[in-house]
C-alpha cells in the first residue's frame, strides 16, 4: 500500500493496517483498531483516509476479498465456510459484497479460477 509520508501519522496507518491484517477475520470495528493504537477513533478515520485514500472500512473489505479470492481456488470449501472464514457471519453478505468488489459473485469467481487453472475442464489430475 503506497502511504504519503508524514512521520508519526503515518506509523499510525502503517499500525492500523498491520493490525487489521492480523484480525481481519474477526470482527473489527473503527473504535476497536483506535483504542489498540491508543487513538481518537475520529482522528485515526480522517488519517486513514487522507494516507490511503480509502477508508478503513473499506480497506478492512478488501483485505477480507483478496483472501476469499484464495479461499475460493478450494471447491471443498462452501462459500458460507469461505465468508466465516474471512470475518463475514452473514453468507449472504458476504456474497453480496464480493460481488460489489469483484464484479463476480463468489461461485462465478470460482468457475472463473478452474477455468484458468484447468482450460481443458478437467480438473481431476
Amino acid at each position: 500500500m503506497w502511504i504519503q509520508n508524514h512521520g508519526a501519522h503515518s506509523e499510525f496507518v502503517r499500525q492500523a493496517e498491520s493490525y487489521i491484517r492480523e484480525h481481519f477475520q474477526e470482527e473489527l470495528s473503527l473504535g476497536e483498531i483506535a483504542e489498540h493504537l491508543h487513538l481518537n477513533a475520529h482522528y485515526l478515520s480522517r488519517l486513514f483516509k487522507e494516507q490511503m485514500r480509502k477508508t478503513l472500512s473499506d480497506f478492512i473489505a478488501d483485505v477480507r476479498i483478496e483472501y476469499a479470492e484464495v479461499l475460493l481456488s478450494d471447491e471443498k470449501r462452501t462459500i458460507k465456510e469461505i465468508g466465516a472464514a474471512c470475518g463475514y457471519g452473514n453468507p449472504n453478505y458476504f456474497s453480496r459484497l464480493f460481488k460489489k468488489k469483484t464484479k463476480l459473485s463468489p461461485q462465478e469467481y470460482r468457475i472463473k479460477i478452474k477455468r484458468t487453472i484447468y482450460p481443458d475442464g478437467n480438473s481431476n489430475l
